[in-house]
């Protein structure tokens, strides 16, 4: 018979305190997100794509709002130029309206382009 000792014990007890401080996963984090990764229900952030370079924020936003309290909307721009690079971020108070919004702006003709609407990946 091999009994455990209060070394090994305690050597466990060292083990469990390093995965904490390394971030490792314990027992009560099964029901959380990990960091940067909302739950489905949790997105609110869309990514538009192949949107005009002509349009502004405002349109953007008058656009989405019909779906629900847009946040806020972001148009990325290219780093040398300083013109837009053809998509956008719109996010939304609320999921359920950023469900709605993506589904209803999916393929839809906006400013002359038809609009590819996803949920926004999380960094």
């Amino acid at each position: 018979d091999i009994m455990a000792t209060d070394e090994d014990d305690r050597r466990d007890t060292r083990r469990d305190d390093d995965d904490d401080r390394r971030g490792g996963r314990r027992d009560d984090d099964e029901d959380r997100p990990r960091r940067g990764h909302a739950r489905p229900d949790e997105r609110k952030s869309l990514l538009v794509r192949n949107v005009s370079f002509n349009v502004t924020k405002h349109e953007l936003q008058d656009a989405f709002e019909r779906y629900g309290d847009v946040r806020d909307v972001h148009i990325p721009l290219d780093f040398y130029t300083r013109e837009p690079r053809g998509f956008a971020f719109v996010e939304f108070a609320d999921a359920d309206d950023a469900s709605r919004a993506m589904e209803a702006m999916e393929g839809k003709m906006f400013d002359g382009r038809a609009v590819k609407v996803v949920f926004a990946q999380q960094k």
